[in-house]
């Protein structure tokens, strides 16, 4: 899914030649437009925002204004301010409000997308998943006690949203203007989503006070209810809903042993195939792999080993087990963030194949080749 920047000028000229310049990076991130701080507040209840780009003088609602607006409502969200005078009065703003970066007019667009690209590549740090369901993959969050904030597009509607972990407890989500756990009912009844996963959280209030298990059970049950609509902000179940209700029976979740990141891919349940039974002329798998990621990413896939490895049974096997416990299919390609030189690459397989890719790699766009083309 293709992330969205939002760009805040009240200089339409040099907003309509960022956007003709910035297209060639239309692969990895969109552009909106906003003349003002007024308009830019709107722009961001109705799209889901990645990165904010801000130009500190305008009219109305200026940058200072706006800037103040994004780290109280959305604090997820890095700003990069862009401005044609350094003040030191800015330069104190910028550091107290965490500005990721500071670029004075004229500048080359070219390197301000650098400093985009930079940041997105923080946005998913962690890992990135594509087309699976949030259900599984965030229980590993929690199981794993893992402090990242998780941002979600939903595939059928391309709705964002943001989840919020700090040492395995979901602190708070947002949706649209949808807050708590209301916002984690919505985002817990989506099937198909991108989940892009930055390692650090920077909510320190526990708003949802509440495990994942009983929330998952509530949007399931949301979920069958409705068919056609999800439900109005005012008619979603309240904290205390959850505590008077009886406590779901529990589940045994299978025990994650040395894992790090792990960001998984399952699709929806197939007819099982035996691989073994496959015919005997075709290539080896590991050939297979190597071949496909040179063709389809080149050099860049940063490629380092490929071998079998039957240890890596143990995290197939854990992760299929929740799949199944949801009937969400089968385990796919994952990839392990190992916050070492090197990252991981798995495919299941009689035995699991490895794949270790530098750290530089883009991870979207493996998981991507693997998940369709193996």
């Amino acid at each position: 899914m293709i992330r969205k920047v939002l760009f805040v000028d009240d200089d339409q000229i040099m907003l309509l030649a960022l956007q003709k310049r910035l297209e060639k990076y239309n692969d990895t991130f969109s552009v909106i437009l906003a003349e003002d701080g007024f308009e830019a507040v709107r722009k961001l209840k109705e799209n889901s925002v990645s990165l904010v780009v801000l130009d500190l003088k305008m009219p109305r609602m200026d940058g200072v204004s706006l800037l103040s607006h994004i780290s109280g409502k959305y604090p997820d969200i890095p700003v990069v301010i862009i401005s044609g005078y350094r003040t030191e009065e800015m330069h104190r703003l910028a550091r107290e409000k965490e500005v990721v970066a500071y670029i004075s007019k004229p500048f080359q667009i070219d390197d301000l997308a650098k400093v985009i690209l930079s940041t997105l590549r923080k946005e998913a740090e962690g890992g990135t998943l594509h087309n699976v369901s949030p259900v599984v993959f965030l229980q590993l969050m929690e199981m794993e006690s893992r402090t990242c904030t998780i941002r979600l597009i939903d595939r059928a509607t391309e709705r964002g949203g943001v989840l919020f972990f700090k040492e395995g407890s979901l602190y708070d989500a947002r949706v649209d203007q949808v807050k708590g756990i209301n916002a984690a009912y919505i985002i817990f009844t989506w099937e198909d989503v991108t989940l892009f996963i930055r390692n650090e959280c920077s909510v320190n209030a526990n708003v949802i006070n509440s495990s994942l298990q009983p929330i998952i059970m509530k949007a399931v049950g949301m979920k069958d209810e409705q068919v056609t609509a999800m439900p109005e902000e005012d008619d979603l179940p309240e904290i205390g809903d959850l505590i008077e209700e009886d406590e779901p029976p529990e589940i045994d979740a299978p025990h994650q042993q040395g894992m790090d990141t792990v960001s998984a891919v399952i699709e929806e349940p197939v007819p099982e195939i035996n691989v073994a039974e496959a015919s005997v002329d075709e290539e080896p798998v590991i050939d297979k792999v190597r071949n496909l990621l040179l063709r389809e990413i080149g050099e860049r896939c940063g490629l380092e080993d490929i071998y079998h490895d039957n240890s890596a049974d143990e995290i197939i096997s854990s992760i299929s087990e929740l799949g199944a416990m949801f009937n969400f299919g089968l385990f796919k390609v994952g990839y392990i963030d190992r916050g070492k030189t090197t990252d991981e690459v798995i495919l299941p397989g009689e035995p699991p194949v490895v794949i270790k890719v530098n750290t530089k790699c883009p991870q979207d766009r493996i998981l991507q080749v693997l998940n369709t083309q193996m």
